[in-house]
């Protein structure tokens, strides 16, 4: 860069006083004092009293340019009002900021001899050398403006206008004053993503093609100084670049470049949010900043989804959103309560349609629990949303970002066809898509050290660990492995404060929420985080023991699993005693209250988790364990029973206005599992009094299952049905099969009750 001259480092130069003017006005300073006058009227009489705003013809200096002009030092044609032909041209905000130093309405022209010194030296600084480790790239298009956009915020905004933002992120997009001929990249600067705090942005439209972009600025008003985001960018989407991405993260580290189009447009580029460390683990951390830019027909399919979707739930949308909040979010908090009702409020189509129909999609079960729309009849079916939801989702997930992965993780958890008696492959997939999503945009790393805002880091590690709550429940209903590898990510463990972040809701938004929703709920955040608890040891218990490829596994492999297993199951075994008191249901409660039936789904959740922890550390459950006393199914028989005695006592607390909350997809196939489960207790119970205990249960939880089931509820019935058939099937077939032998027919009988 030494050999670059400094005029084609963006003009620097240009904006200093030239050398014959200055060592003019040190030799007019030592004469007489009417000389000093003279060279004073002189170097004033082109400071004009003018204004900006109104009608400017070209070459006039009857009004102030505005500051994008002013910087350029070309013409500013105002024809009526602001913005002016440039400013209009390229999209960008027209305005102009008083110079600091001079008298109300005195504003130097660009481009004059006579302009001072120390106003020109405020518009433009000398040029800086990168740092040692900050190589500058020469790329086209691309402007270095002022030293102050190449450092951290410092809290003053962009000398670029921009225009007010209702996301708290800023955007400032600039062109070059003159073109350089890309025919010599040495006339050219590359510039780096640059970070500032800055209340403002221009048009939010993503499907806008932005011009070159030479500043672009992400952080919230709310975040520390000095911090980026990730998020709510305009016309952009950030996605992780891990350790086999198309460069080396060390090398980005210290030789950063744009990535620009063939028209020289800067369609990507590269920031750091973590500089690493000499460490082995500590590498550099880089996202790549994509424009959004789509086919038409893919931004006529998304925007048809979008006006779908709101022409079916119109005029109910803020009814749905509130009953979202009050009967999803407190068991499955994922969505960014704040966050999402913010932009919900200002412009509620800047939400991807996708998490808009999954929300109003889940929403709708609850529509009759709305005092405003009981008596209405629904006016659309749950899957019209859904196939709507998907029909975005299919186009938006090709820039994936926390509003999309949020629609990922919700979509899962729509009602299931009533005709189901397993679960839907769709489940597995869609985990799958989660999953993918969040890993595109970083989440499986802990952003602890990153150069991120507070709340973004905590609805990361949030999101994160609802990902893998979704990938191992998922995993679970066909017996496949999780896609999530345990060494794969090393997201720190979830926090209360990562679940209360953004949970309060400010007084102008409460309008959309229940007056017991605009608050933080302990008990929301507890419950959320107990599901994230049994998920992690329920992880254990499938890494140890439910691995598929065991052929390589050691003698002392299968002993470290082992001892993993008696870990978890000394963590599980006081479980319910330990957990806080908001968590708790009690028996003898019949009337319930909403927190009440919000902990059913946990405490399914953690007896679907002793399933498959016992049934790992009594394997192998074969004939010849069963009548031997030293083997691991007659070792831990005893400790299953009375857990599973523990789980029919829990379903004999669940009344039916329980069911009406939400359980969430998974519950279909925790019940299968806990049934199935009291089925496996009978069948290998050796001592006759286990026997008759483990009959005892299997009588109760079947006769529970009816009593729950005898209900005209869609959501309740496919919540419960496939548990129920296959109670029934059992009944109706075990006495026939043992007395064969283990090998009598299936036959079609009638269960018997």
């Amino acid at each position: 860069m030494n050999g670059v001259p400094p005029a084609a480092l963006g003009g620097d130069d240009a904006g200093r006083p030239d050398h014959h003017d200055q060592e003019e006005a040190n030799n007019t300073s030592s004469s007489d004092p009417a000389a000093t006058n003279a060279a004073h009227a002189r170097s004033r009489k082109f400071v004009i009293q003018s204004t900006f705003g109104n009608p400017r013809e070209r070459r006039s200096r009857k009004n102030r340019p505005c500051d994008a002009c002013r910087r350029r030092k070309t013409a500013c044609v105002i024809t009526s009002e602001p913005p002016c032909l440039f400013c209009e041209s390229r999209g960008i905000p027209c305005q102009s900021t008083p110079v600091v130093g001079l008298g109300d309405g005195q504003q130097p022209q660009p481009g004059e001899k006579g302009a001072s010194a120390p106003a020109q030296h405020q518009q433009r600084q000398p040029f800086e050398a990168p740092a040692a480790n900050q190589q500058v790239f020469p790329l086209p298009g691309v402007r270095k403006e002022s030293n102050d956009l190449l450092t951290p915020s410092t809290g003053h905004e962009s000398p670029a206008g921009s225009a007010a933002s209702p996301y708290g992120v800023g955007m400032v997009i600039d062109q070059p004053a003159h073109t350089p001929s890309y025919r010599d990249p040495a006339a050219l600067i590359h510039q780096n993503l640059v970070y500032h705090s800055s209340p403002s942005t221009v048009n939010s439209d993503p499907h806008r093609a932005a011009d070159t972009a030479s500043v672009i600025s992400v952080t919230s008003p709310e975040a520390a100084p000095q911090t980026h985001s990730l998020e709510d960018i305009p016309g952009r989407c950030a996605y992780f670049m891990g350790p086999t991405s198309e460069q080396d993260g060390f090398l980005l580290d210290a030789f950063r470049y744009g990535i620009l189009s063939e028209k020289y447009n800067l369609d990507a580029n590269i920031a750091q949010v973590h500089p690493g460390s000499s460490l082995r683990d500590d590498q550099p951390v880089h996202f790549l900043f994509l424009e959004i830019g789509h086919p038409d027909h893919v931004n006529r399919a998304r925007q048809d989804a979008s006006d779908s979707i709101e022409a079916k739930v119109w005029p109910y949308g803020e009814n749905l959103v509130r009953l979202y909040f009050r009967h999803v979010h407190p068991v499955f908090p994922i969505v960014s309560k704040v966050r999402f009702l913010r932009r919900y409020q200002v412009d509620k189509k800047s939400i991807p349609a996708c998490l808009r129909g999954a929300i109003y999609a889940l929403a709708s079960v609850f529509w009759s629990c709305d005092v405003a729309l009981r008596g209405t009849p629904v006016p659309f079916q749950q899957h019209e949303l859904v196939d709507y939801a998907h029909q975005a989702l299919r186009r938006e997930i090709e820039n994936p970002n926390l509003f999309v992965l949020q629609a990922c993780l919700l979509l899962i958890h729509v009602t299931p066809p009533t005709i189901d008696s397993i679960e839907a492959p769709t489940t597995w997939t869609l985990a799958a898509q989660a999953t993918a999503c969040a890993q595109m945009i970083g989440l499986h790393l802990e952003p602890g050290q990153w150069n991120i805002n507070a709340t973004e880091k905590h609805l990361r590690r949030k999101l994160w660990w609802a990902t893998f709550y979704s990938d191992c429940w998922s995993s679970i209903c066909f017996g496949n492995p999780p896609h999530i590898a345990s060494t794969s990510y090393n997201t720190a463990p979830l926090t209360m404060e990562d679940v209360r972040c953004d949970e309060d809701v400010p007084e102008d938004l409460q309008y959309l929420v229940e007056p017991p929703d605009t608050s933080f709920e302990v008990s929301t955040g507890a419950r959320f985080m107990q599901m994230i608890h049994i998920v992690r040891s329920l992880r254990t218990v499938l890494d140890s023991s439910f691995q598929v490829n065991t052929s390589a596994r050691t003698i002392n492999d299968t002993m470290e699993a082992q001892n993993e297993l008696v870990t978890v199951q000394a963590k599980l075994r006081d479980w319910t005693s330990l957990i806080p008191s908001c968590l708790v249901v009690q028996k003898d409660e019949r009337v319930r209250s909403h927190v009440t039936s919000y902990n059913c789904p946990l405490h399914l959740s953690f007896y679907a988790a002793q399933v498959l922890l016992y049934r790992a550390l009594m394997h192998p459950p074969t004939r010849q364990a069963k009548t031997t006393p030293s083997s691991n199914l007659r070792r831990w028989f005893p400790e299953a029973l009375i857990a599973f005695e523990a789980f029919v006592d829990f379903l004999s607390c669940v009344n039916k206005a329980d069911l009406f909350g939400f359980w969430g997809r998974h519950a279909r196939s925790q019940l299968i599992l806990c049934g199935n489960f009291l089925v496996f207790l009978f069948l290998l119970a050796s001592e006759r009094r286990d026997i008759e205990r483990a009959y005892r249960l299997l009588e109760s939880f079947h006769g529970t299952m009816h009593a729950l089931y005898d209900v005209d509820h869609v959501q309740i019935n496919t919540l419960l049905r496939a548990a129920t058939i296959r109670i029934d099937s059992f009944f109706s077939q075990a006495a026939e099969i043992m007395r064969g032998g283990g090998d009598g027919s299936i036959s079609a009988a009638k269960p018997n009750h």
